[in-house]
């Protein structure tokens, strides 16, 4: 016999479990309904297409200056209509841009007038078979007319430079990579609100100055026989690798605190050191458009710097996230604006244009690497081309890379002093005419019972003077170590991984973290004031 009451018991938890099963398919119907409502309604619209829309106007395309706003035909345009037509003006080269690279002929729609459209697809289709990445690196503007009725412009853009790479799609081999230099007539027409482009014609390239104010000879920084020269006197840079004890890497920058940079600027002198070399990363100070803030950090460090009588080299392009061409304009912009800015500062020594580009070889190929430095190293000289420069290269098997591109050469060392001495000959062997700068080297003092591979402080001090010993012995080579502190705490974006990749990286410093100077600091010291 079945009692009342225990039906009852059983049916509560029957009907939570029907009403959750029921909640459930309601669910599931939903979300069916609204990825068809998505499916359908994606397909209803069309939109930029994805990988164009994220090369933004202010991302991935440079500058486009007018030189020139006084037309010979109408009135000059305001300051709002000049920007919003060199705006359009270049949309429609990114838009081009686009459509080379992913033989895309719909966006150029919205910046070209029809009448060109069948001129334009005939050369895509020229291309049909190859990979083309180009972009527009440069514009100069010269308004020849602006119509009454602010419907029409004609202009010129002279000295436009275009970096362009063919490669043959099967293979995947550039068989074309070159920087294209022209003029361009240009008359563009308000349609619809929007300004495109009715008339693109190619013409003969016309040189553009740069218009760079001479710096006084005191801060012309150069090399002759093997050493710096600063202001025409010889100049032995002793260095070291500079980042507080508290904030290494990017909370340098994002905790900037100049009571700390000031105390230890002065250790830094005490040790009879004359040269600190730090870090910009790319994207903390703004890629394109550098911030202000950064700005004011960097200008507080050089200055202090030059208080207590130290030279700075400026490391450039740190953590760069690509190499990609439709990034150079980004990178020039960015190039040009630490360049022009610092290169009036007494205090800037030298620019590394990049630190270790060859670990970036895996992952971004080695010709794209060496592509982007030979023409940011091109670009550099012309916006500073009185002070040194030179590239970080993680070992000293690179040294020699791109030699003719730099006016000194740069590696770091982390192995046996005793394989030093045959590294710099035979680098001097390969190119007998650069001075040489051991940008990076050190030995961690970190001991842990269960994790092999540290020394003593020592071991290290013994490790300087090897080194030390090594490379004074050439007049035409100098020093910079890593790293001025231990760091009580290493950032995770930068040393993420297991303990015994993250161990080392805190104990490389010449001074412990309660501030008491190591052995090699000593050793350090005294070379420097040699």
């Amino acid at each position: 016999m079945i009692y009342p009451q225990y039906l009852k018991a059983n049916r509560a938890p029957r009907r939570t479990l029907l009403a959750l099963t029921v909640l459930l398919l309601l669910g599931l119907v939903v979300w069916i309904m609204g990825m068809v409502m998505v499916y359908f309604h994606s397909g209803a619209e069309w939109g930029v297409p994805a990988p164009y829309a994220k090369n933004t106007l202010s991302q991935n395309t440079p500058e486009a200056n007018w030189i020139k706003l006084e037309p010979e035909l109408g009135e000059a345009p305001d300051a709002y209509l000049s920007r919003e037509i060199g705006d359009a003006y270049l949309e429609a080269w990114q838009a081009l841009n686009y459509a080379y690279r992913q033989k895309d002929r719909e966006v150029w729609k919205d910046h070209f007038a029809e009448s060109l459209w069948l001129e334009m697809d005939s050369l895509l289709l020229e291309q049909q078979d190859f990979l083309v990445n180009q972009a527009d690196l440069s514009h100069h503007l010269y308004l020849h007319a602006f119509a009454l009725d602010k419907q029409l412009v004609a202009f010129s853009d002279k000295g436009v430079r275009i970096k362009k790479k063919i490669a043959d799609r099967r293979e995947n081999h550039a068989f074309y990579n070159q920087i294209q230099r022209a003029d361009f007539e240009v008359v563009m027409t308000l349609d619809d609100g929007k300004w495109k482009i009715r008339h693109f014609r190619r013409q003969p390239y016309s040189p553009q100055p740069e218009s760079l104010l001479p710096l006084p000879d005191t801060l012309k920084v150069e090399i002759q026989q093997g050493q710096f020269r600063v202001g025409g006197k010889p100049f032995y840079s002793a260095g070291i690798n500079y980042y507080p004890m508290q904030t290494p890497w990017f909370d340098f920058w994002t905790r900037f605190d100049t009571s700390v940079v000031r105390k230890d600027l002065e250790l830094i002198r005490d040790l009879q050191l004359n040269t600190i070399r730090t870090f910009v990363f790319y994207d903390l100070f703004g890629g394109p458009d550098l911030q202000p803030a950064q700005l004011r950090h960097l200008d507080d460090l050089l200055d202090i710097a030059q208080q207590n009588g130290l030279k700075v080299i400026l490391t450039l392009f740190d953590f760069l996230p690509d190499y990609q061409i439709q990034s150079y304009p980004s990178h020039e912009k960015h190039l040009k604006q630490l360049l022009t800015r610092y290169r009036h500062h007494p205090a800037l020594l030298a620019w590394d244009l990049k630190n270790e580009p060859d670990l970036d070889f895996p992952v971004h190929g080695q010709e794209e690497v060496l592509d982007w430095l030979t023409y940011m190293a091109q670009r550099a000289r012309i916006y500073d081309p009185d002070h040194p420069l030179t590239i970080g290269w993680s070992d000293a098997g690179s040294a020699t890379r791109l030699a003719g591109n730099l006016d000194f050469l740069s590696f770091h060392f982390y192995r046996s002093p005793d394989s030093l001495r045959h590294q710099l000959d035979r680098i001097q062997a390969q190119v007998s005419d650069k001075m040489i700068v051991i940008s990076e080297f050190g030995l961690p003092t970190y001991q842990y019972w269960w994790l092999p591979g540290g020394h003593t402080e020592a071991e290290q001090a013994d490790y300087y003077q090897q080194v030390l010993s090594t490379a004074t012995a050439y007049p035409s080579v100098a020093f910079i170590s890593w790293t001025l502190y231990d760091f009580p705490v290493l950032p995770d974006n930068v040393f993420g991984g297991p303990i015994w990749k993250t161990a080392p990286q805190k104990h490389f410093g010449i001074v412990r973290t309660d501030g008491q100077l190591k052995p090699a600091a000593r050793i350090l010291s005294n070379w420097s004031s040699r």
